[in-house]
C-alpha cells in the first residue's frame, strides 16, 4: 500500500471523529441560551473545522481512487476550503484575543454587543482569505500535483507566502495566549479584595478559559507540525517527489487540529459536557440524566437492535475468519506472518461466538449476574487480550521483516510464534486472575467485557488496552517509515536481499490496512468505555454505552478476511478457490482451473 493510501485512510478515520465532534458542538451552541461571545466564536471554528474535514475527505477519495489532480482544476475545486483555512486560523487567534480582552477589561467586555464583536473578530479572516484566493488565482499553472490539498493547490511562490502568513498568525495567537494567561494571574491577585459584579464576571471568564487554553495548546502544537513540514520542503530543497509527499502527509496533524475541539470541551467544560451528554443520550435512545422524559425511548428496543447487529456483523465475520483459517491451513510452507494472521482469526472467531451468546441473552431478556457471566465468558476475556497483543505482534513482525529481512528469515519458526504469543498469554492470565479476586454478584445489563469485570478492574483493563493500542500505532508508523527509508536504500542492492524486501513489502500492504481498521474500531470501543468511567454518566447510561461499545469491537473482529480479499493476491486466490468449492463450480484462478478438489498453495 502506498504512503498516500495510508494517509487517505487516516484522513477518513481522524475526520470521522472530528465530524462527529464538530456537529455536536454546533448543536450544543445552537441550543445554548443566551449565547456568549466566546461560544459563538467556538461555533464558527467548529463549522470551519467541519468544512475543512469534508474537503479533506474529497482529497482522500481522489488519492485512493488514483485520480490525477491538476493545480488549476484543484484550486477552483477547493477554493472554499482554502478560504476557510484562513478563516479558521484567524478565528483561533481571535479566540485567544477574546480571552485576553475578557481578563483585562471584564466589565467593558461584558457590555459589548455580541453581533458587533463577532463581526469584528471575523473581518481579518475574511480579508486574508479573500486576498489569498485572489493572489493564488493570478499565479496559477496547469501543472499535475499528487494530491488536491493546500498548499499544493497554490503555486510554489504563493504557497510559500501562504505558509509564512500562517506561521505569523500562529505566533500572534501564541503571544495573545501567553499574555492572556499572565493577565489572568495578575488580575486574580488584584481582584481578591474586590466583591460583587466584577468578581463574578472575572470568575466566569476564568472558567471559560480552561477549555480555550487547552484547545489553543493542541491547535498550536498540531498546526506548528504542519507548517514546519511544509516550510522544510521550501528551505531544504528536497526533490519534487519528496516535497510533494511531505506536504501531502502534513495534512494529518492539521486533521487532528480540526478534530480536537469537541474532545477538549468534553474534558474541560462542565457546561459543554452536560450538553454533549444530553445529545449522546438522545442518539442512543436512553434516558438522559439531564433532561425530562421526552428523550425516553425503550432501552430494550435499543438492546434488541444491538443484538441483531451483533448477529449480522458476526455472521459476516465468522464466514471471513473461517476462510482465513482454511487458507492458512492449506498454505505450504507457512510463513511467520501467516501463522500470526491465523491465530488472530481464531481469536476473532471465538470472540464473535461469545458475542452471539450475549446477543441471545439480550433478545430473550435473560437477567445476568456478574459472577455467573464472568466465568461463562472467561475464555472470551482471555482471548481479547490475546487478540490485542497478537495485533501488536503482527505490526512488530512487519517492522522486523522490513528493517532486518535477512536476519528475519533465519529466526526459528516455532520459537518466533511462541515468543509473539507470550505477552498475550501473560496479560490474559493476569486479568482473569485479578478479576476473579474482585468479583461482586450484582446484576448487569449484558454479559460482555467490560461489564463482566468489576468497575475497578474494568478501568485497568481499558487503560491497558489503550496502552497496547498506542504501542501498536507507534510500531505501525515505525514500520511505514522503515519501509520508505529501506525502499530508497535498496534500489542500489541487487539479489536475494532485494527479493526478500519486496516480498515483505507486499505482505505489509494488507497488514497496514488491517491495523488501521483495528486501531480505529478499537479506539471507538475504548473511548466509549472511557466516557462511561471518566465523565460520571450515571449507572444506567454508563452500562448502556458499554453495551453499545461492542459494535465497533465486532466490526474489528470481522474485518481481516475482507482486508486480505482486497489487498492480497495470494489470499484472494485461496478465498476464490474456497468459494468455488462451496458452490461446487469451477473457477479460473490465475489462468488455471481450480476444481472442487482442494489444492495446495505455496508462498515464499
Amino acid at each position: 500500500m502506498s504512503s498516500f493510501q495510508v494517509t487517505s485512510l487516516l484522513i477518513y478515520i481522524i475526520g470521522a471523529f472530528g465530524a462527529f465532534g464538530n456537529i455536536n458542538i454546533l448543536i450544543a451552541i445552537w441550543r445554548m441560551k443566551p449565547r456568549l461571545k466566546s461560544s459563538v466564536l467556538v461555533g464558527l471554528l467548529a463549522s470551519g473545522d467541519l468544512f475543512c474535514i469534508v474537503s479533506e475527505w474529497q482529497n482522500a477519495t481522489r488519492m485512493i481512487t488514483g485520480v490525477q489532480s491538476y493545480r488549476f482544476e484543484c484550486f477552483w475545486a477547493i477554493s472554499p476550503y482554502l478560504f476557510m483555512i484562513k478563516m479558521q486560523t484567524t478565528i483561533m487567534c481571535a479566540m485567544a484575543f477574546d480571552r485576553l480582552f475578557a481578563f483585562t477589561f471584564p466589565l467593558k467586555y461584558a457590555k459589548i454587543r455580541v453581533t458587533n464583536y463577532v463581526i469584528a473578530c471575523c473581518i481579518p479572516g475574511i480579508v486574508s482569505g479573500t486576498f489569498f484566493i485572489a493572489y493564488g488565482a493570478s499565479n496559477l499553472t496547469h501543472k499535475p500535483i499528487p494530491a488536491c490539498n493546500p498548499p499544493l493547490a497554490y503555486g510554489d511562490h504563493v504557497g510559500s507566502v501562504w505558509n509564512i502568513w500562517s506561521v505569523a498568525i500562529n505566533i500572534l495567537t501564541f503571544v495573545f495566549s501567553v499574555t492572556a494567561l499572565i493577565a489572568m494571574i495578575l488580575k486574580g491577585r488584584k481582584i481578591r479584595n474586590v466583591t460583587g459584579y466584577e468578581m463574578k464576571v472575572f470568575q466566569n471568564q476564568k472558567r471559560l478559559s480552561k477549555s480555550c487554553a487547552v484547545m489553543l495548546v493542541v491547535f498550536l502544537s498540531t498546526i506548528c507540525v504542519t507548517h514546519v513540514m511544509i516550510q522544510s520542503t521550501r528551505m531544504f530543497q528536497f526533490s519534487e517527489e519528496v516535497a510533494a509527499s511531505i506536504e501531502t502527509n502534513a495534512v494529518l496533524p492539521a486533521m487532528i487540529s480540526y478534530s480536537q475541539p469537541y474532545y477538549v470541551y468534553f474534558w474541560c467544560s462542565k457546561l459543554y459536557r452536560d450538553a454533549f451528554k444530553q445529545q449522546l443520550a438522545a442518539v442512543l435512545f436512553i434516558r438522559s440524566p439531564l433532561k425530562s422524559s421526552n428523550l425516553v425511548v425503550s432501552s430494550m428496543r435499543a438492546f434488541e437492535l444491538t443484538a441483531i447487529l451483533i448477529y449480522v456483523i458476526g455472521a459476516i465475520g465468522a464466514f471471513g475468519n473461517a476462510n482465513i483459517l482454511v487458507a492458512i491451513w492449506r498454505i505450504k510452507p507457512r510463513s511467520k506472518s501467516g501463522v500470526l494472521v491465523g491465530i488472530l482469526a481464531l481469536a476473532d472467531l471465538i470472540s464473535i461466538t461469545f458475542e452471539w451468546q450475549n446477543a441471545t441473552r439480550m433478545i430473550t431478556g435473560v437477567q445476568v449476574h456478574r459472577i455467573q457471566c464472568f466465568w461463562m465468558i472467561s475464555p472470551y476475556l482471555f482471548m481479547i487480550k490475546m487478540q490485542t497483543t497478537i495485533m501488536c505482534a503482527m505490526v512488530f513482525d512487519r517492522l522486523l521483516a522490513l528493517t532486518v529481512p535477512l536476519r528475519y528469515t533465519k529466526f526459528r519458526f516455532h520459537r518466533y510464534i511462541v515468543f509473539c504469543c507470550i505477552p498475550g498469554l501473560i496479560s490474559g492470565t493476569f486479568f482473569i486472575t485479578y478479576a476473579a479476586f474482585n468479583l461482586e454478584n450484582e446484576p448487569i445489563v449484558a454479559c460482555n467485557p467490560p461489564l463482566a469485570y468489576g468497575p475497578a478492574v474494568a478501568n485497568i483493563w481499558n487503560i491497558w488496552s489503550v496502552t497496547i493500542n498506542i504501542f501498536t500505532l507507534i510500531l505501525s508508523v515505525a514500520a511505514i517509515l522503515a519501509m520508505l527509508v529501506r525502499s530508497h536504500r535498496i534500489k542500489s542492492i541487487s539479489g536475494y536481499e532485494q527479493k526478500l524486501f519486496q516480498n515483505q513489502r507486499k505482505l505489509s500492504k494488507s497488514c497496514a490496512v488491517m491495523t488501521a481498521v483495528f486501531l480505529s474500531t478499537a479506539c471507538v470501543t475504548t473511548l466509549m468505555i472511557k466516557l462511561s468511567s471518566v465523565f460520571d454518566l450515571g449507572g444506567e447510561m454508563a452500562a448502556d454505552i458499554e453495551t453499545y461499545a461492542v459494535l465497533p469491537a465486532v466490526i474489528c473482529d470481522s474485518q481481516p478476511f475482507y482486508v486480505y480479499m482486497w489487498c492480497s493476491q495470494l489470499y484472494r486466490d485461496a478465498f476464490r478457490e474456497h468459494i468455488s468449492m462451496v458452490v461446487s463450480c469451477k473457477l479460473k484462478v490465475k489462468g488455471r482451473v481450480a476444481n472442487s478438489r482442494p489444492s495446495v498453495i505455496t508462498v515464499h
